[in-house]
């Protein structure tokens, strides 16, 4: 090999300096065969010192260069882009992580030296013979996917078509809504969940979901009662299929009613928490789009609702429908669900009917709820109300982290109920009270506080039934002393999880979950909408459990790096892939089991002489794993 070599080693200051002896580095370096050049900067990332580097790479000086400095996750890119600027491909080059390795961990100068030379003895001898690589070009499809379509991922859709991207927005339900659309009064402006981020051209600060017009723009296309089913491609050109189920009831619906009044079936209605009943056909409350459905698993096909539809808008021969879909990136925003309280059967959760959770209670506390808004249980009005905190969280049984809203739900009903029901006395059993959030939460403590809510530091041990009321068994542990607390309504604030949606969605794009089955991101802190799949980004309750405000934010967050990808014209991918030695592989599939990006595949269909690994470059993340 005759290309030349140089090495460029930064002192960072004093970082480096301090403990390795960079002059005694250079000496070390200019003394190995094909080295051509070594020079010490202060500051090798400054301007300057990259200017210097590209005028000695442009006069021939050099053809390959070894940058001795901190972590390549710094500034690997900065240096290649010099070597691109310079005509060299940037491939060529080799980074030693002498701060971090060296000078960070050591003290003592001279093995901190020693080890920083045999790190750069090693990157030379390895940059001698870094292959050429040549980018890959992706042109970039003007269009976004976002998965879910509650608060979370209706205001990232707001926030892309805001930007002028083409947006699909594709919900498993008929409706839009997600769970905030069942919680009512929400907090902390302690009015309507419904309310979303308004667009400007809409006028005002928010609308609620069926005031936003959300259908009528024309690069917005909401499909609902779907399902994501495939996706292939890499950032910039995803495939995705998406499976429509029919509803069988057309855009033609007025949503009058009538074919809800004349519908024969009833069955518990999910949106009320089974609390009530609706119609085998039925909508949801201020539903969007704003239509019916047809729940085919309970309807008989009697078509009453055929006969008397003035618009004929029901049709029981329409069938599903399959979108193929070409988008740049995707959202997942797939939301969360409540904990099922009745795997703590202590607590009697569907065993006593005056055992509910706060969801349940969200919706008895609702205008459009199954009694109107009025507290009313069994056809009374319970005198005493206990709630009970951390229920599926918190607890190496279940889940052992916080739901972190399950606090602010308990205090939003407390404060409702003393407000409307001032003789109704509320009990709150908790472990911890937290009230994580924006500003004012803390005042929601003290509000209730201030109404004669009780809060009570213990959790309870178990609910049972005695001469007709259900009894609460505590402790209370600043009074250091056992409790039985007798009760009329007892409401268990039950955890959120990850939803199933979730769960499978992460299966079919291939990203990672955490164990806790929230969607991983690669970095909470500042890449915390960005999973492990280029171009795919996640926000609201697929992350973790959110309130409202959270998860307006998230979304904001995410169509930040969406929009940067749909800025541009085009991809250009400089990632490093493993090659197959073909002669080696047996196609034994170790390598496939090993991959935790599913970047490797073998035929097993084949037969074994003929089985070899593949490498996908559009999944592979290059981690060497």
């Amino acid at each position: 090999m005759n290309d030349k070599i140089i090495v460029s080693i930064c002192n960072c200051g004093n970082e480096i300096s301090r403990v390795v002896d960079t002059q005694k580095l250079k000496e070390f370096a200019t003394s190995i065969e094909g080295v051509s050049e070594v020079h010490v900067v202060k500051h090798l990332c400054n301007p300057q010192s990259l200017k210097r580097l590209k005028r000695v790479l442009i006069d021939g000086k050099a053809d390959r260069v070894v940058i001795v400095a901190c972590s390549p996750q710094l500034h690997i890119k900065t240096f290649r882009r010099v070597l691109e600027d310079a005509g060299i491909n940037p491939f060529k080059l080799e980074m030693v992580n002498v701060r971090e390795h060296c000078s960070w961990v050591h003290e003592n100068k001279e093995n901190a030296t020693k080890k920083a030379e045999s790190l750069v003895a090693g990157a030379i001898e390895k940059v001698k013979f870094a292959d050429e690589i040549e980018p890959k070009e992706t042109k970039i499809t003007k269009s976004v996917l976002v998965i879910g379509a509650g608060v979370s991922g209706t205001n990232t859709a707001l926030e892309l078509i805001k930007k002028g991207i083409k947006t699909y927005l594709v919900e498993k339900e008929p409706w839009i809504g997600g769970v905030s659309a069942k919680v009512g009064i929400a907090f902390p402006t302690n009015d309507c969940a419904y309310c979303i981020g308004a667009r400007s051209d809409l006028g005002g600060v928010r609308k609620c979901f069926y005031r936003a017009n959300l259908t009528h723009y024309p690069n917005l296309d909401i499909i609902t009662n779907a399902e994501v089913k495939e996706i292939s491609g890499s950032v910039g050109n995803f495939k995705v299929v998406v499976e429509e189920t029919p509803t069988f009831v057309n855009e033609e619906c007025i949503s009058c009613g009538m074919c809800e009044e004349v519908c024969p079936i009833e069955v518990d209605d999910e949106f009320n928490q089974n609390l009530s009943k609706r119609k085998a056909i039925y909508k949801q409350f201020e539903a969007v789009p704003n239509k019916y459905a047809v729940d085919f698993d309970n309807c008989i096909v009697c078509k009453k609702c055929v006969e008397v539809c003035p618009e004929d808008a029901i049709d029981f021969l329409q069938r599903g429908k399959k979108h193929v879909i070409d988008v740049g990136a995707i959202v997942v925003a797939t939301g969360i669900k409540e904990f099922d309280a009745s795997k703590t059967t202590e607590y009697g959760y569907n065993k006593y009917k005056e055992v509910i959770t706060q969801l349940d209670l969200a919706r008895y506390l609702d205008p459009a709820g199954p009694t109107k808004g009025e507290l009313v249980i069994n056809d009374n009005i319970p005198k005493t109300i206990t709630m009970i905190q951390c229920v599926g969280s918190r607890d190496d049984q279940y889940n052992r982290y916080c739901s972190r809203l399950c606090c602010m739900m308990a205090l939003k009903h407390a404060r409702l109920i003393k407000t409307r029901y001032p003789d109704v006395d509320v009990n709150i059993c908790y472990i911890d009270i937290r009230t994580t959030g924006v500003e004012g939460y803390e005042e929601w403590y003290s509000i209730c506080r201030e109404l004669g809510v009780n809060f009570i530091r213990g959790k309870p041990s178990d609910v049972l039934e005695k001469d007709g009321k259900l009894i609460v068994r505590t402790e209370n542990l600043l009074l250091g002393k056992h409790m039985e607390i007798e009760s009329d309504l007892v409401v268990l604030s039950a955890g959120m999880e990850a939803s199933d949606g979730t769960k499978k969605i992460a299966g079919v794009l291939d990203i990672q979950l955490s164990e806790d089955n929230f969607i991983s991101t690669i970095d909470p802190k500042v890449r915390a909408s960005t999973t492990d799949r280029w171009g795919v980004f996640v926000t609201g309750g697929a992350r973790g459990p959110t309130d409202i405000p959270e998860s307006i934010l998230q979304a904001n967050a995410a169509a930040s790096p969406v929009g940067t990808i749909m800025s541009k014209d085009k991809i250009v991918d400089y990632r490093i892939y493993p090659k197959i030695n073909l002669d080696a592989c047996d196609g034994c599939g170790v390598c496939v089991e090993k991959c935790k990006f599913g970047a490797i595949s073998v035929n097993m269909e084949k037969e074994k002489k003929d089985r070899k690994a593949q490498v996908s470059r559009d999944m592979c993340r290059g981690c060497g794993g």
